[in-house]
């Protein structure tokens, strides 16, 4: 554990002010006594003194002078305090969940609000774009905004298990591994006319793999 100056010369900006609001420190310059003095009062050890005793190897043993009763209750005191440690890192992550809680719960609201304005914006300007730009295939505005209409292509849908489980029981060399690797395996199908696929090898049709056509032929974009 360091003490008080190395932890504020490894703590950011951000840190300082945020243990300056939490110590009631109006001034920088007494953060670090005030820091010392938060330590000792909840841990009733400076960091200072945990440092020296690491550094010198301060143990009960030695400190109660061998005698079992003293060591006893010096270990009690210690066991305390570990256990006011987990106390303070169990208020701590507390105290951060909350926060973050309440962070990403206005994330949402301003997020959903913006998206919004982002939906309903972007209708208008397809509305414009139909109106004055039918023939074309994009529109530069202005402001730098292009907006495009977008022929969507048809793309081919997966099972990864039942390919997975096919490239197995065919021994497909160069396919297998810990995951599946489409781009030989789609070269050993073959597209039929309905949008299915046969395995060139075995002429087996491979039902798990299929050409499925846009939900719309084109899409609008604001880019």
């Amino acid at each position: 554990m360091a003490d008080a100056r190395e932890m504020l010369d490894d703590a950011t900006d951000e840190e300082r002010n945020e243990l300056m609001k939490v110590l009631g420190v109006t001034d920088e310059g007494d953060l670090e006594g005030a820091l010392e003095e938060y330590v000792a009062a909840e841990f009733g050890i400076t960091a200072g003194q945990i440092v020296d005793a690491e550094r010198t190897g301060w143990n009960i043993r030695d400190h109660a002078g061998g005698e079992a009763g003293g060591a006893m209750r010096l270990a009690d005191w210690a066991a305390q305090k570990v256990a006011r440690a987990r106390e303070k890192c169990a208020e701590v992550d507390t105290v951060a969940d909350s926060q973050i809680a309440q962070i990403r719960k206005w994330q949402q609201t301003e997020t959903q609000k913006h998206l919004r304005a982002q939906s309903f914006f972007a209708y208008v300007l397809e509305q414009y774009f139909g109106d004055f730009h039918a023939d074309e295939t994009s529109v530069a505005l202005p402001c730098g905004v292009k907006l495009m209409m977008k022929k969507n292509r048809a793309y081919i849908v997966w099972d990864e298990d039942a390919a997975l489980g096919f490239a197995h029981a065919q021994e497909m060399l160069g396919v297998i591994n810990e995951t599946l690797a489409r781009t030989p395996f789609k070269e050993r199908l073959e597209e039929q006319a309905d949008g299915s696929f046969v395995h060139s090898g075995t002429g087996l049709v491979v039902e798990f793999v299929r050409m499925k056509q846009p939900d719309e032929e084109r899409t609008f974009e604001v880019v």
